[in-house]
Order: C-alpha cells, then sequence, then structure tokens
C-alpha cells in the first residue's frame, strides 16, 4: 500500500497530541461519594466500562479519517519474478499470406489438399495466428511481444507478461494493416528495438514469413548481424507449400474466386538468417515443424526476469472513509444509548 498525501498523518499526530495534552489539563469530572459500596455494583460492568473508554471510538474515527486523506492507493497487479524467457514474435502480414493452402484438420495445421467438411480451410495469416497463440498460451513464464511487417514493421504489442493483452492484440492483426511487401530486416529490427530495454540473459525472436525480402532498407542478413551482436537468436520459420497455391481473387461479377499461383520462399536466405544469430530454420507446412521449434526454445537457459510493467494504482479512500463514519456512527448511537453518562 502507497500514500499519495502522507502529510496528513501530522495532522492525525497533532490531534492525538492534543488529545492526551487537554486530557490532563482538564480530566473528566469526579464526584464524591462517602463510601465505595454505593458504586461498587456497577463499576466493573461492561456498561460501565464502555462509557469510561467510548471516546476511544472518536479517535479511532479520526485516524480512519486521516488515513482517507492519506489518499491510500493498492496495486491492481502486484510485480512479480518469473521463470522464462524473452521471445519477440516478428509476423508476416504481406499480401501472399492470404494464400489458402492450409487447413486446420483434427490433427493440427496440414496440407490443403482437397476440401473436407472436417476441416477448416485457412489462409497463411490466420494459420501463423493460430499458432502463435498456441505458442503464447503455452508460454506462461515467458515475457513476450509482436511485431507485424510488411513493407513496414510496428511493435503491435511490446514485450509483456500480460498475455491476455497479447492475445487480444495478436487478433487485430491483419493483411492490409501495413503497405504491401516483404520487409524482413525491418521486422527484425523493430523485435531488436522492442527488446533493447528487456532484462534478460536469452532473448528470442520467431520470425514467421512466407516471402523474399523485397521492401525496407536494411537487408535481412544485416539485421541478423545486428541480432548477433546483441545477443537474440532467430528461429526463422517458412510458411509455405510446394508446388501451385489457390489464391483468393475476385472475378468478374465480384464474387470469391481461387487462382492457382506459385509463390516463393526465400529458404536460403531465411536459413541464413538463422545460422547468424545461432538459431534454426523450420519450413512449416504442418503443426510438427512448429512444435519443433518450440522444443529448442524450451532448451535454452531459463532466468529471472522482472515484470517492468507498471502496475496500476486503485485508490481505496472511499473504503477508509466509509469505515471511519462507520466507528463515528457506531460512537454516536452507543454514547446516546447504552454507554450515555448522566449526567
Amino acid at each position: 500500500m502507497t500514500f499519495q498525501d502522507p502529510l496528513f498523518f501530522l495532522i492525525v499526530a497533532a490531534f492525538i497530541v492534543l488529545y492526551i495534552v487537554l486530557r490532563f489539563i482538564y480530566p473528566e469530572k469526579s464526584y464524591i461519594f462517602p463510601t465505595l459500596e454505593i458504586v461498587k455494583p456497577i463499576n466493573g460492568t461492561f456498561k460501565a466500562w464502555g462509557a469510561r473508554n467510548i471516546v476511544f471510538l472518536k479517535i479511532a474515527a479520526v485516524i480512519f479519517i486521516g488515513i482517507a486523506l492519506a489518499r491510500p492507493q493498492i496495486p491492481d497487479e502486484e510485480r512479480s519474478e518469473r521463470e522464462g524467457i524473452a521471445i519477440m514474435i516478428a509476423i508476416d502480414c504481406s499480401s501472399t499470406m492470404l494464400a489458402e493452402d492450409l487447413q486446420l484438420g483434427p490433427m493440427g495445421l496440414v496440407r490443403l489438399v482437397e476440401e473436407s467438411q472436417s476441416s477448416t480451410r485457412l489462409n497463411r495469416i490466420e494459420a501463423v495466428k493460430d499458432m502463435a497463440a498456441e505458442f503464447i498460451e503455452a508460454r506462461r513464464d515467458d515475457i513476450l511481444g509482436i511485431v507485424a511487417f510488411a513493407a513496414g514493421a510496428y511493435v503491435i504489442c511490446p514485450p509483456t507478461y500480460d498475455h491476455q493483452w497479447l492475445l487480444g492484440s495478436l487478433k487485430r492483426i491483419r493483411v492490409g494493416i501495413i503497405k504491401d511487401g516483404t520487409a524482413i530486416g525491418s521486422g527484425i529490427l523493430s523485435c531488436l528495438d522492442a527488446l533493447k530495454e528487456v532484462k534478460a540473459k536469452s532473448k528470442v525472436i520467431i520470425l514467421l514469413t512466407d516471402g523474399i525480402n523485397n521492401f525496407g532498407e536494411v537487408p535481412p542478413a544485416v539485421a541478423a548481424k545486428a541480432a548477433r551482436a546483441l545477443g537474440v537468436k532467430i528461429y526463422a520459420i517458412g510458411i509455405a507449400s510446394k508446388g501451385q497455391t489457390p489464391f483468393p481473387v475476385k472475378d468478374v461479377t465480384g464474387k470469391r474466386a481461387y487462382n492457382n499461383v506459385r509463390i516463393d520462399i526465400d529458404e536460403s536466405a531465411l536459413r541464413k538468417i538463422a545460422n547468424i544469430t545461432g538459431g534454426i530454420y523450420y519450413r512449416a507446412v504442418d503443426t510438427s515443424s512448429l512444435n519443433a521449434s518450440y522444443r529448442d526454445i524450451d532448451k535454452l537457459e531459463k532466468v529471472t526476469l522482472k515484470d517492468s510493467a507498471a502496475a496500476n494504482n486503485h485508490d481505496i479512500f472511499d473504503i477508509i472513509a466509509s469505515a471511519a463514519l462507520f466507528i463515528l456512527l457506531i460512537e454516536i448511537v452507543l454514547g446516546n444509548t447504552y454507554f450515555r453518562k448522566i449526567p
């Protein structure tokens, strides 16, 4: 718990000191009885004790009011230390990712060979997002972030432990949010920029793409060398299938149709990127290749990371003030009824 205006505690302390001084200067009135036998029956009762000490309820109410005025706050989410690694997921969202050559079947992501009622046909961007979501949910103790890239690259979600926010950001990624193109080098640099403030021995980039670098000022190999200099390992995953690929288009009537096209992927460049940083290149035509990359990431050294996201503070003034008023109300009621002094 923290206090935004702790100076109000001085007012409370001054009040208590003043009360003690006044009680010493002006003691409570006393009455003389000829014998103690007259008051002995009532002197030891709970009612007599309460009448003498009910003033402490007023003191407690004042203390609570002072605490409330000091604006006590509690964090909505405590900082924590977790075992894990820092991972950025770089997702290609260029137009070629609209190719629908993958499907989600009973056994996971498979090559689309023919239409099947038991499988859901996916384009590449949706397949990549599904795999990324599965990966995020499995890495509960890691700090993760997301970069989307096409002709340019943008940090969609900075490194965070808030995986629900991460998954929400992942859902918003789609083809068309960035100018079309494939700037793999820019995607890597954006990941490096996001990771630079994270204190961790192990840092990883998962690069998911289906194309050839054709945009951006920084060649992928140069970006990979920068990653190596910063101690960041890159796992490059090529989302592609061999042969012709069904690609959605609109026919003359505006209806959805498909053309079989060939979409090339620069596997040698992706393999070079991975090799430069000590990572591995995978070709993802099903879930097994992605799972292989997950297993390799699991082998990385676990390190303690501190969640650097500032916790949001929540004011509890109303709770403390309500407690003060409740105590004061009890004092007024009891002081004028059960614990009433006469005279």
